[in-house]
């Protein structure tokens, strides 16, 4: 947000001091920011709030100066070595770490499966970091961009899921992606 604050004032007096000019404000965000995921919550809600404040900003700027352009990039998983350096031991000091709550409900085996299964997507699913590089450049250098690119082999399959309606989406995590094994209430007597 701090960033959109000083670069749109910017933006705004490029777009009015110079009739050729063709400001653009390029936003990296996820895949994540299209559809939520076991496991991702938090991460999933950052990059949805991006989207949305993207998307107004896009909005806003269309009626202040139609030639700002702002452009979303959505980078789907990327071979960083991220997950290299996530072995047992971290994943049991994050699981420590999880309130009381959180352990109870969720429990280590839900922590240890989806770690797992994150790298096991990220070996089979994963791009080279230079997919996400050349989705940024040609966002910010392109005359006619696009509002959104999605970059990585796995940007359409989520996109595809997307689209299915939300008890198909649903279903497909449930096989695809670990779930906690939520406790049951505790009975009162």
């Amino acid at each position: 947000l701090h960033y959109h604050c000083i670069s749109l004032p910017l933006l705004r007096q490029a777009c009015h001091t110079s009739p050729h000019a063709r400001p653009r404000f390029v936003v990296v965000s996820s895949v994540c920011g299209t559809i939520g995921m076991p496991g991702l919550a938090g991460y999933c809600a950052s990059k949805y709030a991006v989207e949305g404040l993207t998307d107004c900003l896009r909005r806003e700027m269309q009626h202040a100066c139609s030639r700002v352009k702002i452009v979303l990039v959505e980078p789907g998983l990327m071979r960083t070595g991220l997950y290299d350096t996530i072995g047992e031991s971290r994943v049991d000091e994050l699981y420590s770490k999880a309130p009381a709550e959180i352990q109870l409900a969720y429990g280590r085996k839900f922590f240890q499966e989806t770690t797992l299964q994150l790298r096991k997507n990220l070996q089979d699913l994963g791009s080279h970091p230079r997919v996400a590089i050349d989705g940024i450049v040609h966002a910010a250098m392109a005359r006619w961009p696009k509002r959104r690119y999605g970059v990585g082999y796995d940007t359409t399959l989520f996109y595809l899921i997307n689209m299915l309606p939300w008890a198909l989406q649903d279903a497909f995590f449930g096989l695809a992606m670990p779930c906690p094994k939520i406790a049951n209430e505790p009975t009162t007597h």
